[in-house]
């Protein structure tokens, strides 16, 4: 890494790849990739945690859900390390979830932020009462810290078939 201008530059081969400026603005050149999780185990069903930390912030699986279930974003439920302890106020983070889905009574009936339910506000006006039965579901979470293990949560909810 190059130090200069008050601001921190990373290089390969002598080309800037990434910048933090002085206020704190973050500059990528070249292709963005954000590490996801492909989840070939079961479906989803009961409690299931989703950590950050380890399997990023997309979640995919092909595997129809086996259950009604709640979805749980945490850092690393292993170590309990959590959103709120890795955020500051005004922070903010997205996280998406897309599943196959087979039975429309299979759905995500609760989130949950550090093993905590939050109330999203949806797009649309309410959540989810059912999955669709054919094709992908797609849930996707913007997520503001805006005090001590405190969240507003925007979420949506679509089928891709």
């Amino acid at each position: 890494y190059v130090h200069t201008d008050n601001s921190m530059r990373f290089e390969t081969n002598d080309e800037e790849r990434l910048r933090i400026g002085s206020t704190g603005l973050i500059t990528f050149k070249g292709p963005l990739v954000e590490k996801g999780h492909f989840d070939s185990g079961g479906g989803l069903t009961g409690d299931y945690n989703h950590d950050l930390g380890t399997y990023g912030n997309v979640h995919y699986t092909s595997n129809n859900a086996a259950g009604a279930f709640t979805y749980n974003v945490t850092i690393d439920s292993t170590s309990s390390t959590t959103l709120d302890s890795v955020m500051a106020v005004g922070e903010t983070i997205s996280t998406s979830l897309m599943h196959a889905s087979n039975n429309t009574s299979y759905y995500m009936t609760q989130f949950k932020i550090d093993g905590n339910n939050v109330s999203p506000v949806w797009s649309g006006g309410s959540a989810p009462s059912a999955a669709t039965g054919s094709g992908f579901d797609v849930y996707t979470f913007s997520i503001m810290k805006v005090g001590s293990a405190s969240f507003a949560v925007f979420a949506t909810f679509a089928n891709h078939a």
